[in-house]
């Protein structure tokens, strides 16, 4: 259990292929071990290739301060036509 908040920021490297929301979420003392869901839209672009981005988060707060990385893929949904 944390003995401070930790605060991690979340956010694509790739802005062009997905948006990403919230652009932070707080873990707390009391809310630490809760669930915190984060939304990844794809951006609609105008082939047909599928994209693949990394979402990056930074911890900061409660001695948890650092970066890791997590790739995702987008399938894009238009046709090679």
């Amino acid at each position: 259990m944390p003995t401070k908040s930790v605060t991690v920021a979340v956010f694509s490297l790739d802005s062009g292929a997905v948006t990403v929301s919230p652009a932070s979420l707080t873990f707390t003392t009391t809310n630490w071990n809760t669930t915190q869901m984060v939304t990844l839209t794809p951006v609609d672009d105008a082939d047909s290739n599928n994209e693949s981005m990394k979402i990056r988060t930074g911890r900061s707060g409660g001695g948890y301060d650092g970066r890791t990385a997590v790739t995702a893929t987008v399938t894009d949904d238009d046709s090679q036509d």
